[in-house]
């Protein structure tokens, strides 16, 4: 399998589990929108990403936010 090949399965792989997981890991009700940088873990929604400083996932501090559109 070539290069471009094996990258177009991972991030097929990774689309596939972010959809499958798109709720907030801290309320469990609203849908993910917060990446946070540097770490770009995608786990909160907007509301609870307000609420906390370092990410929910590694712990690592949180420096700044990209609001996460679905389509």
């Amino acid at each position: 399998m070539d290069k471009s090949r094996e990258e177009y399965e991972r991030v097929k792989a990774l689309n596939a589990k972010l959809k499958a997981r798109p709720i907030c890991i801290m309320c469990k009700t609203r849908r993910v929108q917060q990446t946070f940088l540097p770490c770009r873990h995608l786990v909160t929604c907007s509301e609870c990403a307000n609420k906390i400083e370092n990410c929910a996932l590694c712990d690592k501090p949180i420096m700044g936010t990209v609001t996460t559109y679905w389509v």
